[in-house]
């Protein structure tokens, strides 16, 4: 049966009233699953290939939509736990050796017209670069605005109060810091009248960031790849579409060394944002799904659950999750605080996803299958972040929907939704505190 029919079915079923409300949500994610499984994943970046980039890749911005809540029921609070923007690599080391391999190849008249042009773009990329490495580029800068402004207009009941408290607080990291600035100023102009508090520091690193278990996934991880590595990372083709004479640049760089640096000033390109510093456009799509693959495979060993490394990272989200909780029966209790905003990194997004059982994220993976059910373009990209949005009706009574990158997300966390993606919050406190034991 083809994709479409399914579709087809589904809206033919979806138009029953008898159904309509309850089996949207649960359908919709359904579908999404569907169409995904059937896409292999050179497909998938072959559509765009700055996905390529796995944690490297751009927020994807494209409309939202939100399933009906019960009736009664209005959004009054949200806790927002988020990755920095995109952002210029963390040092400058590899971009200017492959500058170097280029400059040195071109003085000897080796490169090809699309050598020179990637020498070109090469040099804007290192000059761009130049003092700013591992902070935020001005794409990341609006990204987090962007998401700011789409989560007032998207939830106007939480922010359009006369008065109330947004608190935020971030890593230590000034890439994070300055996505909290970018975020708060763009809700600020959106909600004016609500006063802001913002935090950094170690007593916040403590949950925001901790890293003693990163290490040893790394290490795990890394011995997996190896065998990957060898098998999708050849270099061959990217390196004859550069040079002229492959036995001379043999001298300066083996193909497979010559095309991860390569790989890795394109994940430094999609994260400046400027299409004509695109550096993949260059890369056969085979050898571009092989480095993408490896990166993606790689991003998810470090921080999710995979065979080889059993929920060691997702445990370690227990103290971000615990905060999350007494920070919203802090938000419950006073009544004033209307919003809890906190930056953070990579290695803990993927983390708590994991830890609170969001579908796709709930389940040990095989290292090198990896890529076949998550992609870290959709799950885990730049500004990628999970959302817990409140609702209450008017007896109080209080339901909370999660949302990973702004798409409603189901729970395998051993309680049910009462109704679509929406949770009764006392059960889903419950849940998550017995997580974090």
């Amino acid at each position: 049966m083809s994709l479409n029919t399914i579709k087809n079915k589904f809206i033919i079923y979806l138009c029953s009233n008898m159904v309509r409300k309850i089996i949207i949500p649960i359908a919709l994610l359904l579908i999404c699953s569907i169409a995904s499984a059937q896409q292999t994943y050179k497909s998938h970046i072959q559509e765009d290939t700055r996905r390529a980039g796995a944690v490297f890749a751009p927020y994807d911005m494209s409309y939202r939509t939100d399933s009906p809540a019960p009736r009664g029921y209005k959004p009054f609070y949200i806790s927002h736990f988020g990755r920095h923007g995109s952002r210029f690599m963390s040092d400058g080391v590899k971009d200017l050796r492959f500058l170097s391999i280029l400059q040195k190849a071109d003085s000897l008249g080796i490169l090809t017209d699309d050598g020179k042009e990637i020498l070109k773009r090469t040099t804007i990329i290192v000059k761009e670069a130049e003092g700013r490495y591992a902070q935020l580029t001005p794409l990341g800068e609006r990204e987090q605005k962007a998401l700011a402004q789409r989560m007032s207009s998207r939830f106007p009941s939480i922010f359009k109060v006369k008065e109330g408290i947004v608190r935020a607080e971030s890593s230590v990291a000034p890439r994070c810091i300055l996505s909290m600035t970018a975020f708060t100023n763009a809700l600020k102009g959106s909600a004016p009248q609500l006063d802001f508090s913002f935090a950094a520091g170690e007593r916040y690193q403590q949950y925001i960031a901790p890293e003693g278990t990163v290490d040893i996934a790394q290490r795990l991880a890394r011995k997996a790849a190896d065998s990957l590595s060898k098998a999708s990372m050849k270099g061959d083709k990217f390196f004859a579409k550069v040079f002229n004479d492959i036995e001379t640049a043999a001298s300066l760089a083996s193909p497979e060394t010559f095309a991860n640096l390569a790989y890795g000033l394109g994940c430094e390109a999609i994260c400046i944002g400027r299409d004509e510093l695109d550096i993949f456009k260059f890369f056969d799509i085979d050898e571009l799904e092989g480095y993408a693959i490896v990166r993606n495979n790689l991003s998810y060993a470090w921080s999710g659950r995979t065979i080889e490394t059993g929920d060691i990272r997702a445990r370690s989200a227990a103290p971000l999750l615990r905060r999350i909780v007494e920070k919203a029966d802090e938000a419950l209790s006073e009544g004033h605080v209307v919003a809890d905003l906190c930056f953070g990194h990579d290695s803990n997004v993927l983390p708590l996803a994991c830890l609170i059982g969001i579908d796709g994220a709930d389940q040990d993976i095989s290292f090198v299958d990896a890529h076949k059910t998550w992609r870290a373009d959709e799950h885990l990209c730049m500004a990628a972040n999970i959302q817990f949005v409140f609702y209450k009706d008017k007896k109080g009574h209080i339901l909370v929907k999660v949302l990973e990158n702004e798409r409603e997300r189901l729970l395998h966390i051993g309680i049910e939704p009462v109704f679509g993606s929406y949770y009764d919050w006392e059960a889903l406190r419950s849940a998550f505190l017995l997580k974090c034991a």
